[in-house]
């Protein structure tokens, strides 16, 4: 018979580790009339479960430590708890009891639920009884019209109120237009409210937006004034603050708008063709015009002269607005000459500004404009504006076996729409001759004047069997020279090809730039710099190993006696950089020399464009322990480790070592004789700025 037994494992019941931590309650509590007014806590729960509900007591204690004779001022307060950092606030009320100093919060006083550490669950604070008291500011008022001050203009005003006392409030105000600053009963009432919405202690209230129309009697200075509490019934500490006030100059219409410019875009015109061109007017005035000005016509005619007749042709009208004081405007238009002028050699583009004399204009001379216009015979302007590789690299790249895709836009900104074709050749060098190798020929089809074509992914070459070499491709358009008569430069473009088994990494200067061109030692220069690389992308090759290294020389050659000031690796994009000309340079010119891949850490393969070399002009100091010549601003000499300062110096005089240290700093005026036994030997920096010059001078101690 088989005995069954039956094992019954006791096993340590483990509940949740339960805490809670309050934090942030004020240090200090304001109790006004009994209320408290800034009261609030956080508290941080480690809870199971998403809530719990806990017992919370405020007491009011003499001191920060909680006994059993102090008063307890709510006996129990009930909160929800949530998991997490939460903030909770509490209406008090401090009425029946002496003024205790302090006031203590207690939760989970009663030991509702499990917690682990008490040591949390309390806090206090100071309680800082004041008097109740009233302050009404105005806090702000200001325009966003700052030109709108024309007589019988609108004017906006925006303003706000706030509550500076201790006690909530319900605020009242007017606005007063006044000749000064001072409200006073003369003053005229143009807005008002009274008991507003209640305001709480430090609250402000929402921006009131007012327009204000009735200014046709308004001239010269005149102030908005906004006046908090005008019956006197609540402001107590401080009056001065129941004003703000915003100031503007009415002036009567005084703008006067005139045309200034009248730019045509394009090169080539022609009759019946279209064009492009701005347009400009400006208002020379102080003030704009009236609103009822807005919306004058401005008129655009082709002309056979320069003056308007009835056989002119109109070719389109714009609308436009002033523009405000001191201010001018551009206008972009297109329009077409018509075909009726297609027997001129040249015509007028003539500008009528206020052609509907809606805008009264003192001088009408002002309104008017012509510019030349030489018509041609229609004709086609073919061009090439890129052309590159689909990978989007400066150069052409091909492995045996791969294809060659790319990328082009032809444009046409002649005044004449033609069909095209395009021929593509392979050449051993940059010039084009008949042993050059057509590769692809293409009819791009019709291309619009003023229009272009665009060739995206377009295949070029399929296999290349060559030997591996530098090849370059030759883009010839138009190559029957039946459209391009205009000019022949342009049809045709020379792209470098690289055929190689293999790509080796190549990185190259785009640009370097130096934004001073003169310069003093001690002044900061800043230059940019831009590197682009192209390199195989399955090669392992972190770029960051690539380095820019640029070195100050005083010749345009790298040598080891050369600074280097920044050894930086790749980065892609504009690099922004600035150096401090030492302030013992000696020479008159210095160069910066850029040296990419100076850390040769890779093969420089199939062009090479790794140095620049960037030039200034330095304007040196006089190296001497003797009187310089008597020309110079002021002269000095050592004797003794005594800088004696000849003839008028006078301005602040500062000594540096050739490091930058700043060793002297003393204002000086007429003749010094300055003690410098606290320097070491050595070689140190003068510089005695004035208030129109700066002026360096070199000297040795010995």
């Amino acid at each position: 018979m088989y005995k069954i037994y039956l094992l019954i494992l006791f096993l340590p019941f483990f509940t949740y580790a339960q805490d809670i931590d309050i934090r942030s309650i004020n240090e200090e509590i304001k109790v006004v009339n009994g209320h408290v007014s800034n009261f609030g806590f956080h508290c941080n729960a480690d809870i199971s479960g998403s809530s719990q509900s806990i017992n919370i007591r405020y007491y009011l204690s003499a001191d920060t430590i909680l006994n059993a004779s102090d008063d307890v001022l709510i006996s129990n307060s009930s909160m929800s708890l949530f998991k997490g950092l939460v903030s909770y606030g509490q209406s008090l009320s401090i009425t029946n009891y002496p003024k205790n100093n302090y006031l203590i919060l207690v939760a989970n006083y009663n030991k509702t639920f499990s917690e682990t550490n008490y040591a949390n669950n309390s806090k206090f604070a100071r309680l800082i009884y004041e008097e109740p008291f009233n302050n009404l500011i105005a806090n702000e008022i200001r325009t966003n019209d700052l030109y709108n001050q024309v007589q019988g203009n609108s004017v906006r005003l925006i303003f706000n109120i706030k509550n500076g006392g201790n006690i909530s409030i319900s605020p009242s105000y007017r606005i007063l237009v006044s000749s000064d600053t001072i409200a006073d009963d003369g003053d005229h009432t143009i807005y008002s409210e009274q008991n507003l919405s209640s305001l709480n202690p430090t609250g402000t209230t929402s921006n009131f937006i007012k327009d204000f129309s009735d200014t046709k009697n308004l001239t010269g200075i005149v102030y908005f004034i906004l006046q908090t509490d005008p019956s006197g019934l609540i402001n107590e500490s401080n009056e001065n603050d129941n004003t703000k006030y915003i100031s503007f100059n009415f002036q009567k219409e005084n703008y006067e708008v005139k045309v200034d410019s009248l730019k045509i875009i394009e090169k080539y015109l022609s009759a019946d063709a279209s064009f492009s061109f701005n347009y400009y007017f400006g208002n020379s005035g102080t003030t704009y015009a009236q609103s009822g000005y807005s919306g004058f016509k401005t008129s655009f005619y082709i002309s056979t002269d320069a003056t308007l007749s009835l056989d002119d042709s109109l070719i389109i009208t714009a609308t436009n607005n002033v523009t405000g004081p001191n201010q001018s405007r551009a206008n972009f238009l297109q329009a077409r000459i018509p075909k009726s002028f297609s027997d001129k050699s040249q015509v007028y583009l003539l500008y009528i500004l206020n052609s509907n004399q809606q805008l009264r204009m003192d001088d009408p001379l002002n309104n008017f404009m012509a510019v030349p216009i030489i018509l041609q015979e229609k004709k086609a302007e073919i061009s090439v504006i890129s052309s590159y590789p689909y990978f989007n690299t400066p150069a052409y790249f091909l492995k045996p076996g791969q294809s060659l895709v790319i990328n082009q836009i032809i444009t046409n900104t002649g005044t004449l729409s033609v069909p095209l074709e395009i021929k593509y050749y392979l050449s051993a060098d940059s010039i084009f001759d008949l042993s050059d190798e057509l590769i692809k020929e293409q009819f791009i089809g019709e291309i619009p004047a003023r229009n272009s074509i665009y060739n995206y992914n377009y295949t070029l070459i399929e296999t290349l069997n060559k030997p591996q070499g530098k090849y370059y491709i030759i883009l010839i358009e138009d190559p029957n020279n039946l459209v391009n008569d205009l000019n022949e430069s342009n049809n045709f473009t020379i792209s470098p090809l690289f055929y190689y088994p293999e790509f080796k990494p190549e990185f190259t200067f785009e640009f370097s730039e130096v934004f001073k061109r003169e310069a003093s030692p001690g002044d900061e220069i800043g230059y940019k710099y831009y590197v682009y690389s192209i390199y195989e992308l399955s090669k392992n090759l972190d770029p960051a190993l690539v380095y820019t290294q640029i070195y100050i020389s005083k010749d345009n050659k790298l040598d080891k006696k050369d600074m280097l000031i920044l050894n930086d690796p790749y980065q892609f994009g504009d690099q922004n950089r600035t150096f401090t000309v030492p302030l013992d340079w000696d020479t008159d010119s210095l160069y910066l020399i850029f040296d990419l891949n100076g850390t040769r850490l890779f093969e420089e393969n199939l062009y090479t464009n790794n140095r620049r070399v960037n030039g200034i002009k330095i304007n040196n100091i006089t190296t001497s322990t003797k009187n310089p010549d008597a020309t110079q601003d002021f002269s000095s000499y050592v004797e003794n480790k005594t800088l004696l300062l000849k003839e008028y110096p006078t301005g602040n005089l500062s000594i540096y070592t050739i490091s930058g240290q700043q060793v002297f700093n003393h204002n000086i005026s007429g003749h010094s004789e300055i003690s410098l036994n606290h320097l070491n030997e050595g070689i140190y920096i003068l510089i005695l700025n004035s208030e129109n010059s700066s002026i360096r001078h070199k000297i040795v101690l010995k």
